[in-house]
């Protein structure tokens, strides 16, 4: 079967189980459900507070569960339903609501998928004032990632290769002030996941005379269970000129005669249990003309 040089991956999780239980079959991060019932200042299992703060659980309703506050500028629920997370904080940085957990069982070689759904939203008429669009902040195994401007639902993505066996991960309103975010978490399925594989080349790139052989040399590391690879170029015609495009290490070679010279870029398509990835080597082939004898 001909693989194109895309990168696609297929990762599947079972679903986002209650407590700290680490990863799924397909190297996605599993983390406590941003769920449960509607409370006011209360985490949801599994989850910490984070310094001391007090988030809260609501559905997508006008009124916050305290009662002390009208939800405005929500879309709805999350695209993964159930009720979700409200995070505020005040300006200065004195406040900032946020949640956290710890994953273990891990393993520091395997790259792995997070995601996370937020939008920005605004909580009016507060004991303590107004609160609108905050900003949302993630810190993965001490990895600081930051984000804005979601006026609609949106999903992050992130890789995560994990320092050690257990990594601690923290949920929170970055301090922009007075402000106000939701957060939930989503099914794996629908993550673009991280592929692990890594593909070397001693050389990518070659200037090259037709009658002349080059070997293309290549290995890759990091696949999970069997791997499979073969060789694609664009345009297609390339691939005619290797002496075996299912090997790692294939011959190139055009015989002298009529070429008009052509730039090929093969790349090296690896597919194991998880993915499937490839690497580019670029081949400049000059013109060959055939001598004419009189």
């Amino acid at each position: 079967m001909q693989l194109s040089p895309l990168r696609i991956v297929l990762l599947i999780i079972l679903n986002l189980a209650i407590g700290p239980i680490g990863l799924d079959a397909q190297n996605c991060i599993e983390y406590p459900d941003l769920e449960g019932a509607v409370c006011d200042q209360c985490p949801p299992a599994g989850w910490t507070q984070f310094a001391g703060t007090t988030s809260d659980i609501i559905d997508d309703g006008p009124t916050h569960p305290g009662g002390n506050c009208d939800m405005l500028e929500l879309s709805g629920l999350s695209p993964d339903g159930g009720n979700m997370i409200l995070l505020l904080s005040l300006p200065g940085g004195s406040y900032m609501e946020g949640l956290e957990t710890t994953i273990d069982g891990l393993n520091p070689d395997i790259e792995y998928s997070f995601g996370l759904w937020w939008e920005m939203m605004a909580a009016v008429n507060c004991n303590s004032g107004d609160f609108i669009d905050g900003e949302l902040l993630i810190i993965i195994d001490g990895e600081e990632y930051s984000y804005s401007g979601a006026e609609d639902w949106e999903l992050v993505e992130i890789c995560v290769q994990p320092s050690s066996s257990s990594i601690d991960i923290s949920i929170q309103i970055y301090d922009t002030g007075q402000g106000a975010i939701v957060v939930d978490a989503p099914d794996c399925d629908i993550l673009t996941p991280c592929c692990s594989i890594d593909i070397e080349f001693p050389e990518d790139e070659f200037d090259y005379c037709p009658g002349e052989t080059i070997q293309l040399e290549s290995s890759f590391v990091g696949n999970m269970g069997d791997a499979t690879y073969e060789w694609t170029c664009d345009p297609y015609y390339g691939v005619s000129f290797l002496s075996d495009r299912d090997i790692l290490n294939p011959e190139f070679h055009i015989e002298e005669g009529d070429f008009n010279g052509e730039t090929f870029i093969y790349s090296l398509v690896v597919e194991d249990d998880i993915c499937i990835t490839d690497e580019p080597i670029i081949i400049h082939a000059s013109p060959s003309i055939a001598p004419e004898f009189e």
